[in-house]
């Protein structure tokens, strides 16, 4: 009995240790595709591949105007602008561009397809969980990072902005879309730690009494009730719920009266 016990004891242990039960701002999501990734508690995927669905190769998802040059981004796949002094063909494989002179002259890479991180986190000021994805390998010490803002309202359109270059040859964008929130996939049932933790007792539980009622029947020829093991423990735990429960309610009666004289 025991070590019955002491297993159910192990199996409490281990998934109260889990990560599943504990409270933590380290979420992180799991890069699959240069434009989707997975979070690790569970809420879903991010996956950005909708908004450049049935795009041609020669226009961006997004861009804008600021400062005098057209910013250009394009998730998923690069964009091919056909001039000879860019570093945004696609030979280079770009995901943010900046051309100069509103768009008409060269372009510079600010990030490639080919070098993209994931890093989730909770805004300082909001609480939300957002994901930031960081776009390195542009030309000389460039790099883009691109705040992905959850929003369920932004279905049919999406919102590109421009949050300003800092520190110097860091590009920051926010977008703003429906495709920015985690989802399931509905494809994938994802068991959490303490629906594992209540099979596992469930299985235990039941595999305690089968075997025990088969090794009361057949190795010491018991009947009837005897054959439920430890059929006296089993019996008696009602009576020793019902005392630890009057117990703890004369506790807090003793308690209660004290406080009371002392007022």
């Amino acid at each position: 009995m025991a070590f019955v016990f002491s297993l159910i004891y192990l199996f409490v242990a281990l998934c109260c240790c889990h990560p599943s039960f504990v409270t933590t701002n380290d979420v992180k999501c799991k890069r699959q595709t240069s434009c989707s990734c997975e979070m690790s508690d569970d809420s879903g995927s991010i996956d950005l591949h909708p908004l450049v669905s049935g795009q041609s190769q020669d226009q961006p998802a997004f861009q804008l105007l600021s400062n005098g040059y057209l910013y250009t981004y394009n998730p998923c796949t690069p964009v091919d602008y056909e001039n000879e002094v860019s570093t945004c063909t696609a030979n280079d494989d770009p995901a943010v561009c900046q051309i100069f002179s509103n768009g008409t002259g060269k372009g510079v890479r600010c990030g490639s397809q080919a070098d993209v991180s994931f890093t989730a986190y909770k805004h300082e000021m909001t609480g939300v969980q957002e994901v930031n994805i960081t776009y390195r390998g542009g030309q000389g010490t460039r790099f883009s990072t691109v705040t992905l803002k959850c929003d369920n309202n932004q279905h049919a359109t999406s919102q590109f902005e421009f949050e300003g270059e800092n520190p110097p040859g860091h590009y920051n964008f926010l977008l703003t879309s429906y495709y920015s929130c985690p989802r399931r996939s509905g494809k994938k049932l994802a068991i959490s730690g303490g629906s594992i933790f209540l099979i596992l007792l469930f299985v235990l539980l039941i595999s305690y009494f089968v075997l025990g009622v088969l090794f009361q029947k057949y190795r010491r020829d018991a009947s009837g009730k005897e054959l439920i093991p430890n059929y006296q423990f089993w019996s008696s735990l009602p009576g020793l719920v019902k005392d630890g429960f009057l117990f703890l309610l004369n506790k807090c009666r003793k308690r209660e009266a004290s406080y009371e004289n002392l007022q």
